[in-house]
Order: structure tokens, then C-alpha cells, then sequence
């Protein structure tokens, strides 16, 4: 459980509650796995949605470049270059997505993201963020 929350308190919450209901004997690989579904479906919903209607178009534009690349871990330079930011503005969306909780840095000079699925969110959500 630990694993698929990512320490993500409301995460946890969240399928905490699931395999309550459940009535699971049994916590492991299988129970979670047939959870996920509905697990990914309320955090989706209830947390990650009102999270991105809090962003700016900015903070929005860095989640798609970071949703649509192949590694888990991205180079700043990268964002930079891909939003074509000559300004402030790349530091700045960083900066306020780490104040939020929603990326990290892993290593010097890479982001990640920080919350459980939130690739996966930020791909099946697409319309929803632009």
C-alpha cells in the first residue's frame, strides 16, 4: 500500500478506505491490484482534478511536457527549452508545482513527479489541464 500511495497522506486515505470496504482478508499484490481501478478513479477525481483547477496555464503546460516524456525523470533545461522560456517563467511553474507537492527533485537538475499516478492522471486528463 505504502508503495502505491507514494506517502501521499490522502492517497493512503484513499485506498486505506477501498480495502475496508473491501472486506479483503488479505492485503497483497492481487487485493491491490483489483483495487486499482477505483483506487486511480477517486484519486483522480476527488484530489488531483481540484489540485490542477488550482494552476496557472503555466504550471499546466510544464504537467504536459513532463505527462507526454518517455523518462520518469526530466532535465530542467529540457522544460525550458520545450516552453520556449527565455524568462523566469519555467523556474517559477517549478517552483510553484514543488510548493504544491506535485514535483521533485529526485537529483540536481531533474524533476519528477512527485504524487502517485499523476503521469497517468496528466495523460488520461489531457483536456481537462490544457
Amino acid at each position: 500500500m505504502a508503495r502505491a500511495t507514494g506517502g501521499y497522506a490522502y492517497a493512503f486515505q484513499i485506498l486505506g478506505s477501498l480495502v475496508w470496504e473491501s472486506n479483503t482478508p488479505k492485503i497483497d499484490q492481487t487485493s491491490l491490484s483489483q483495487l486499482l481501478p477505483a483506487y486511480q478513479n477517486q484519486l483522480f477525481n476527488d484530489a488531483y482534478l481540484p489540485i490542477v483547477n488550482e494552476l496557472t496555464m503555466g504550471d499546466r503546460e510544464v504537467i504536459e511536457i513532463m505527462a507526454h516524456e518517455m523518462d520518469e525523470t526530466i532535465d530542467e533545461r529540457f522544460l525550458k527549452e520545450q516552453i520556449n522560456d527565455t524568462s523566469t517563467a519555467a523556474p517559477i511553474c517549478l517552483q510553484h508545482l514543488i510548493e504544491n507537492q506535485i514535483v521533485n527533485y529526485p537529483e540536481p537538475g531533474k524533476v519528477a513527479f512527485a504524487l502517485p499516478y499523476f503521469r497517468k492522471f496528466a495523460i488520461k486528463n489531457e483536456n481537462k489541464i490544457a
